[in-house]
């Protein structure tokens, strides 16, 4: 797995629009930080998901490399194809969502402990947010093999709908009475499960070519 973070890290700057990539994540990382200080309950849940998502514009340069004819035909195409993309997104929606865990548990019982938000809501940001890492995961493996815009429609259709059942997950969680930590652990072993989900997805498609429209796409960005 070491090996695999170090290819992907070694590799990124190869990628089509590498600079712009990482320039992304950043940004991502940057805004789901402000989302999570300052926003309010619900804005918290978009923090979380940018904070897990930074990672996946990595993924994204490593995974144009497997365009080239040089690393098609060599030995590191699986690596790149498949298990970078699965390790990387993997460790980077696991320590998105720890360190949104860490805000949550500072700004609400640290630094503002009488703000008057109740822990069902917390804890149902902290297990949608890891339903929807499962699903970003997995619609980060599938949209550059199966039809890229029909893929990215699927991935709103199953965002919007967890995002706006909040308040039904929270009356949930409270008749539940889900502690915080255990809310957490919920949130990470769904996350886990994606990882892994992740991985037998991409194994079931890595020999399926990318998808035409995202390499059409690609092969104009790369000649610009």
């Amino acid at each position: 797995m070491i090996k695999d973070i170090k290819l992907g890290f070694k590799m990124v700057k190869y990628g089509i629009q590498s600079k712009q990539m990482i320039i992304s994540g950043v940004v991502f990382f940057g805004l789901g930080l402000i989302f999570l200080i300052t926003g309010n309950i619900m804005q918290p849940l978009i923090g979380m998901m940018y904070l897990m998502m930074c990672f996946s514009f990595f993924t994204q340069a490593t995974t144009s490399l497997t365009l080239s004819s040089c690393i098609a035909s060599s030995a590191v195409k699986k690596r790149l194809a498949l298990k970078v993309p699965v390790v990387i997104n993997g460790l980077g929606s696991l320590v998105g969502y720890l360190a949104g865990f860490i805000v949550l548990v500072l700004k609400y019982y640290v630094i503002s402990p009488n703000s008057g938000v109740p822990t069902s809501e917390i804890s149902t940001v902290l297990i949608v947010a890891g339903i929807l890492s499962l699903v970003v995961q997995i619609y980060m493996m599938i949209a550059y093999k199966v039809f890229f815009i029909i893929s990215l429609m699927v991935f709103f259709v199953c965002f919007f709908p967890l995002y706006g059942l909040m308040n039904y997950f929270t009356a949930k969680v409270g008749e539940l009475n889900v502690s915080l930590g255990a809310a957490a652990g919920i949130g990470i072993v769904v996350v886990l499960i994606g990882t892994v989900l992740t991985y037998f997805v991409g194994k079931a498609l890595y020999r399926r070519p990318i998808d035409s429209w995202y390499y059409k796409r690609s092969i104009a960005n790369a000649t610009k």
